[in-house]
């Protein structure tokens, strides 16, 4: 991840060195993540593209939106439930991608005027 130029650089504590690997089969998306030496893996079955974008409705799956590559999925924090989106795109040469991923918190913060959809943008580098 290119901390410079990316949004989770900001966070209280920000995570270390961060390594995303992807790998695609016809029928699903896998997607393992490395912070910090704590390996994640998610798997999406992959989906025809969705016809209303806009919603960001928990449900696992990936599709292509144009030529984003896009994740969805929900999580629970602090036993509160997370609805995800993760929109990547590379750059030309494919030295780069862009991960912008949205946010919506599904209950909890029901007060008036709270935030419930939030959205940041990280860059990360490819390595051989």
């Amino acid at each position: 991840m290119d901390w410079t130029r990316s949004e989770a650089a900001a966070q209280e504590q920000p995570a270390g060195n961060i390594i995303v690997t992807i790998a695609q089969t016809p029928v699903s998306l896998t997607i393992e993540t490395v912070r910090d030496g704590t390996k994640e893996t998610a798997i999406y079955p992959i989906e025809a593209q969705v016809s209303d974008t806009a919603q960001v409705t928990g449900k696992r799956r990936a599709y292509f939106d144009g030529s984003a590559l896009v994740d969805e999925g929900s999580v629970d924090i602090n036993g509160q439930t997370i609805a995800f989106r993760e929109g990547r795109t590379r750059s030309a040469g494919g030295a780069e991608m862009v991960v912008e991923t949205t946010l919506k918190i599904e209950h909890g913060y029901e007060l008036k005027g709270a935030q419930t959809i939030v959205t940041g943008k990280n860059v990360y580098v490819r390595s051989h």
